[in-house]
């Protein structure tokens, strides 16, 4: 008997948190050979896909838009500010003839497929009318992305009856979904995002030669972008901390728009020689296992990858408790401290609390052990497949 044919969706292949979980799911699925996988991009971006290399061979992946004519300009506007006339033109000409060109590809590979899961929601519009099971993930918070854009919110909900089944990525999320969505209930789920355990143990344990990996630190794996992040609270968190403790240093791995306004607050917070931005790195589990914790600040999430890799790698942390996710990888408390959002003092006091209260690293420890298996491959792959015999039936 054919396999049946599943294809995940996404509108760019970038280094997000999304596509760094899309990994995960084709790795995980492309092992056992349940299913034939495929991946489908939106728009094809080149050297700006840092993860194209980690797809598995035996996952195709579909372009929408190839072509350089329509992407290049896209591209340079993803990179840089571009003049003004050539930004018309991207917005004015190219953008429809791209959006075109992406609705016919799309029609034409979907019918290959048996399944299709939109994975960071953005085909909504362009699937209506696509007879196969479709599949929705949402990333983040429903009631702060109602806050930041009721309009897209209301569009989501409205296209939301044309797919099988809405996946959200924790309970909280899905919780909300069902208050947004009600006549939808039946339909809505959750499933944690899989990390392969043994892949990052083996990653961190790969020779880097760094000085900066032998100097105390804690580290921060994040985008430094402070719309959905907040580092500024980090940054004024760690002034406290390093009062107390001077040799401590603060490691930030991450690329974002608002890297160079970081970089002033930790110099107006007189943090220049204890703070160090690293950038990008494709292999941040080296700098996890020598850190002496974790650290996330954000204002809302969905359910940050860093904190299920800091279980994996069986660290010491801290985040805030912002709009779900956090509470839910950190056990409500047990895996790790919870701060309120934008409180650098709270956020000070745990980190001071994490790092010099031996039975607490003990306690806390012993509960990542446990936890660390709600995101396993075997155990989300399971629930994968769960829901796929549901909707299948």
């Amino acid at each position: 008997m054919a396999r049946k044919k599943i294809i995940f969706l996404v509108s760019r292949f970038l280094h997000g948190g999304i596509d760094a979980v899309l990994i995960d799911y084709l790795q995980m699925l492309s092992t056992d050979g349940r299913y034939e996988v495929a991946l489908g991009v939106g728009i094809q971006l080149d050297e700006l896909e840092v993860f194209r290399s980690q797809v598995p061979e035996g996952v195709s992946v579909h372009y929408l838009v190839g072509s350089s004519s329509l992407t290049s300009m896209y591209k340079e506007r993803m990179q840089r500010r571009i003049p003004l006339g050539k930004k018309i033109i991207d917005e004015t000409i190219l953008s429809p003839i791209r959006r075109l060109t992406l609705r016919r590809n799309l029609r034409r590979i979907a019918e290959q497929y048996d399944i299709i899961v939109d994975f960071d929601c953005t085909y909504y519009s362009l699937l209506r009318g696509i007879n196969r099971k479709k599949i929705l993930y949402y990333h983040f918070s429903f009631r702060q992305t109602m806050q930041q854009n009721q309009r897209r919110m209301m569009r989501i909900v409205g296209k939301a009856e044309q797919y099988d089944r809405v996946v959200t990525i924790c309970k909280e999320m899905r919780d909300e979904a069902i208050e947004l969505m009600p006549h939808l209930k039946d339909r809505i789920s959750y499933i944690y995002n899989p990390k392969d355990a043994s892949e990052i143990v083996r990653k961190s344990n790969l020779p880097i030669i760094d000085a900066r990996l032998d100097e105390p630190f804690i580290l921060a794996v994040e985008r430094l972008e402070e719309s959905q992040k907040d580092l500024t609270t980090l940054l004024k968190a760690f002034a406290i901390v390093s009062k107390a403790q001077p040799t401590l240093k603060l490691y930030i791995l991450g690329k974002g728009r608002d890297e160079q306004r970081l970089k002033e607050l930790a110099a107006t917070l007189e943090l220049d020689q204890s703070v160090a931005f690293l950038g990008f790195s494709d292999n941040p589990y080296v700098w996890m296992r020598h850190s002496k914790m974790l650290v996330h600040s954000a204002k809302f999430e969905g359910l940050p990858t860093i904190l299920i890799e800091g279980l994996v790698l069986g660290k010491l942390m801290v985040s805030t408790d912002c709009p779900t996710g956090p509470k839910e990888v950190l056990g409500y408390g047990k895996a790790g401290m919870l701060v309120p959002v934008g409180d650098e003092k709270k956020m000070a006091e745990a980190i001071l609390t994490l790092l010099g209260d031996k039975q607490r690293q003990a306690d806390t420890l012993a509960n990542v052990s446990e936890q660390v298996k709600l995101f396993s491959y075997d155990t989300v792959r399971a629930r994968f497949y769960e829901m796929l015999d549901e909707i299948s039936n």
